[in-house]
């Protein structure tokens, strides 16, 4: 994914796929006993885009990061 950003592209990762096997399955042509367990959707960013504004609420890293030195 970096190496893409870095060529100027965007990605996200699609785990989320693998709740279709027989959508995915079936438009990917997969034999019955193959799944698609992850994807990944590459494009370039529309800044523009509403959608990309969304930012997801997350808890600050001093809740749940621990730093050993």
């Amino acid at each position: 994914m970096l190496l893409l950003c870095e060529a100027g592209l965007d990605s996200c990762p699609q785990e989320c796929w693998s709740i279709y096997p027989k959508t995915l399955g079936a438009f990917l042509d997969l034999p019955d006993n193959r799944i698609l367990w992850t994807g990944m959707s590459i494009g370039y960013k529309d800044p523009a885009n509403p959608a990309n504004g969304l930012r997801a609420n997350r808890a600050p890293a001093d809740e749940w990061l621990i730093v050993h030195d």
